[in-house]
Order: structure tokens, then C-alpha cells, then sequence
């Protein structure tokens, strides 16, 4: 009505400011508007600099939520259509907890550890919790549908929001090439995504963990053949030129994240049959 208004969703506008003008040092910013707002805040594509020019690269998907006072711990979808919406999403995907008043700043946390949820028996409840699973230094998922978001992957405090941070933006650069990966063989139906196993905030992780999960939902050795030659015709589509032999990139003109996509690729191939990973080997004899 006229003269007032909710103090809830007033708060919820500035978390969302506040991670716009923090986020728009390292990717392009769009703010959803309320009316169009079905659980996704802001879309973004990583940007990075190129002269005198700014070239896109992976898009990426934030949801904001104040967290006044350092009490937000958990974040539950349990109603039907709020988990079919969670899971549905097939790009990277994260949680920034926004501290507004004394000590301001933003935490990003990644979700990738909801992979496996896509393939397992039918999720009642979704909780997210903030932070590592016991005894453990990373995230990690439960069967019964919670996900352990693990520490944030960068936080930027307001003080360190009117600059661009290299180690911040080399490390959402790789985060987000890392779970585009992950999405990438979701998408083709193969069981498999690999996850940080040691990583600190604001920087890179220092050990990845390639994962396969084939005990969800099964998987034959025929449904493991079919899944390789799918991959196999993917990648070598993406790599090779039109005689279908040579590389349409030499090796050492490929950026860090794509070796380590086509590496991983090739070791997701091993897992799935050998025989068709050997002849990947042969158009590039670096992996090995």
C-alpha cells in the first residue's frame, strides 16, 4: 500500500546490489526482475580482457540470500517443483550468502555436488548446508538429499569491491570452466563429474577427484559402451577439423581449462571402454 512497504524483501534488493557491483569486476552481470524471478538472481558470463576488448566466456547462474548476522546455516527445497527446478538446472549454479552492515562482503558456494542427485531415487527434501560434511575438508552429498557446499569458493569483502582481484578472478574463471565440464557430461546421460577435494577460499583447488556414480540407477556394460561412443563423437566433433584426423587447435595452443576438459574426458573415456579412449590418445599423444 501507499507509505509502506515489507522490510524482508527491501533487505533481499540490497544482498542482490551488493553482489552485482562485487560480481561485475569478473563477469557480466544480469539482475532478474522480480516479476520474471522463478529462484535465479542474477545471470552471469565470465568476461575477461582481451586488449581493448571484453570477450565472453562460460555463463553461470547466482541465487542471493542475505544472511544477516551469520545465521543462515541450511537452504531447503521440498516442495515438488522447487526440486524438480533445482535439479533441472544444467549449468553452474551457485549460492552467494551476502553479509550486509559491519564487515559486508559476499561468499559464493558451489552446488556441483547435486550431480549425482539427478540420477538417484526420487528426492523428498533438498537441503544445502553451508559448509564441509564431518571430517571431511570439502563438500560432498548425502543420499538422502543433503548437499554439503563445502567452504566458499571466493569472498570478496566490500573493501575489495571497487578493484578487480587476480587470484579472485583466476579462481571463478576456473570454477566455473570446471562445473561447466561437469554439466557438459550430465547433458550426454554419462555418470560421472569431478569434484574439488582440496581448495581454499579464493583460491585454486589444489586437488581434483574424478568421480564416477554408477551404482545410481545402474549402469551395464552396454549402457557404459553407447555413453563412450557418444562422448568420443562429441569430443572429436569439438576437435577436429573436417578430415576428421587432424587437430583443429595444435596442444599447446589449447588455454589451461580445455586440456584439462579434453584430460578428464579422455580418463571419463578409460572408465567407459578403453579401447575407444586409445584411439582419442592418438590425436593427441600429450595425454597420456
Amino acid at each position: 500500500m501507499p507509505g509502506r512497504r515489507l522490510k524482508n524483501p527491501y533487505v533481499g534488493f540490497r544482498a542482490e546490489q551488493l553482489t552485482i557491483f562485487a560480481l561485475s569486476a569478473y563477469a557480466s552481470v544480469v539482475h532478474i526482475p522480480i516479476e520474471e524471478d522463478y529462484g535465479n538472481d542474477l545471470i552471469c558470463t565470465i568476461v575477461k580482457e582481451k586488449g581493448k576488448f571484453l570477450i565472453p566466456s562460460n555463463p553461470f547462474l547466482v541465487q542471493c540470500k542475505s544472511n544477516k548476522s551469520n545465521r543462515k546455516k541450511v537452504i531447503i527445497y521440498e516442495k515438488e517443483d522447487e526440486i524438480n527446478w533445482f535439479l533441472s538446472i544444467n549449468i553452474p549454479f551457485y549460492i552467494c550468502l551476502v553479509y550486509l552492515g559491519d564487515n559486508a562482503r559476499i561468499e559464493l558456494y558451489t552446488t556441483c555436488e547435486k550431480i549425482p542427485l539427478n540420477y538417484s531415487r526420487k528426492c523428498q527434501k533438498i537441503t544445502l548446508i553451508r559448509g564441509p560434511k564431518r571430517g571431511k575438508t570439502r563438500g560432498g552429498w548425502a543420499g538422502n538429499g543433503d548437499i554439503y557446499m563445502g567452504e566458499p569458493i571466493i569472498s570478496i569483502p566490500i573493501s575489495n569491491m571497487n578493484k578487480k582481484d587476480p587470484k579472485i578472478s583466476k579462481t571463478i574463471e576456473y570454477w566455473v570452466a570446471l562445473e561447466t565440464q561437469n554439466y557438459y557430461w550430465r547433458n550426454l546421460g554419462i555418470k560421472f563429474y569431478q569434484r574439488a577435494v582440496k581448495y581454499s577460499t579464493n583460491h585454486l583447488p589444489t586437488e581434483i577427484e574424478p568421480k564416477f556414480f554408477y551404482g545410481l540407477g545402474g549402469s551395464t556394460q552396454s549402457q557404459k559402451e553407447k555413453a563412450a561412443i557418444v562422448l568420443m563423437h562429441e569430443l572429436l566433433h569439438e576437435y577436429l577439423g573436417e578430415d576428421g584426423k587432424t587437430p583443429r587447435v595444435k596442444w599447446d595452443k589449447l588455454s589451461q581449462p580445455q586440456k584439462e576438459f579434453y584430460i578428464n574426458s579422455v580418463k571419463v573415456l578409460e572408465g567407459l571402454s578403453a579401447n575407444i579412449a586409445n584411439n582419442v590418445k592418438k590425436i593427441y599423444p600429450e595425454i597420456q
